[in-house]
């Protein structure tokens, strides 16, 4: 019987190229071919692209991206009058959305994709998944357009609960990787939606639907604190440096939660007994690859070849160590 992998990509930001490396190592040396993805922020960008079978194109188009390729505008003091005076955000995100349009077709999806997003309305955080339309994936499981309204009660019994259109689900995309503040919020669904990242950085649960064998995470983030990689100049590096460090935390927090419960389901099972949920649903222990920087990987919003080369070769050489440690 064939192993169902899933991977999990954490946001970041410019740190995308991490996960090519890490994503481009597993694929291309350790044969992994992936049977779910899920992603927020930066991470979702590269699970809509694994789904289609674009990986490698996603690495090309990372390698060469500066910040013009992603956004527009500068941080100066016209700026931040606009923003006094109501203007939304700091940056444009056309060239993104771009980006988005010209590479992503939810109807060529190979296999479940699920990005995040938050709502700030609401304060609620829902996934949405895309397929190639309404079939059964290579193992059985089916899978079409939808909103998966986990931690959302106001989609439950939308009129979209039960699909949405591929427009809808690109403008769920580009509100994945909208960074509050920095981006203007995506409108739809009657709300304004932002980064998953905001309540989720590393959707691990969102694959737990699909009972995965085996459970590939890579985050950008490292769950031991690191120094700035430069000096904080100005509002915005300082404002995407307490980001940062908070997202950190909430990374940490995601990945002991789902540690915690995986060893205690897996000290269960021993025993012959079964943990479960509050629902009475049993917790099930899944093996896991946790691939995360040892490394500063520089700016949040600094897109340039010095910068995606280093990421990506870190990306590459931490997923090189894990497995070398798996197989120990």
């Amino acid at each position: 019987m064939s192993q169902k992998v899933a991977a999990v990509f954490s946001g970041g930001g410019a740190k995308i190229g991490f996960h090519n490396g890490a994503k481009d190592y597993l694929t291309q040396k350790m044969g992994y071919r992936f049977d779910v993805v899920a992603g927020v922020s930066a991470g979702a960008l590269v699970a809509v692209m694994v789904a289609q079978g674009k990986g490698e194109l996603l690495t090309e188009i990372c390698a060469g991206l500066s910040n013009e390729d992603v956004y527009t505008g500068s941080w100066s003091f016209l700026t931040a009058l606009r923003i006094a005076l109501g203007k939304d955000s700091i940056y444009g995100n056309g060239p993104i959305r771009r980006l988005i349009e010209e590479n992503v077709a939810p109807a060529a999806f190979k296999i479940p994709c699920l990005v995040g997003a938050v709502d700030l309305i609401s304060g609620e955080y829902a996934t949405f998944s895309a397929s190639q339309g309404t079939r059964l994936g290579s193992h059985g499981l089916a899978f079409s357009h939808s909103i998966i309204a986990r931690q959302s009660p106001r989609l439950l019994g939308s009129a979209f609960e039960q699909g949405i259109p591929d427009d809808m689900f690109l403008r769920a995309l580009l509100a994945s990787t909208a960074i509050p503040v920095v981006w203007a919020p995506v409108r739809f669904l009657a709300g304004r939606w932002v980064d998953g990242g905001v309540r989720n950085i590393s959707p691990i649960a969102d694959v737990l639907a699909y009972e995965p064998d085996e459970i590939v995470i890579v985050n950008c983030s490292s769950r031991e604190p690191m120094p700035a990689a430069g000096p904080l100049t100005n509002a915005v590096q300082i404002g995407m440096r307490a980001l940062g460090i908070a997202c950190d935390e909430i990374f940490r927090n995601d990945v002991e939660r789902f540690t915690v419960l995986n060893r205690l389901a897996q000290q269960a099972e021993a025993q012959g007994a079964v943990l479960r949920h509050e629902d009475g649903r049993p917790y099930r222990s899944v093996p896991y690859l946790l691939i995360e920087p040892q490394i500063d990987l520089g700016p949040t919003l600094e897109f340039s070849p010095k910068w995606n080369r280093k990421r990506y070769e870190h990306g590459w050489r931490r997923a090189e160590e894990v497995c070398a440690d798996a197989v120990q």
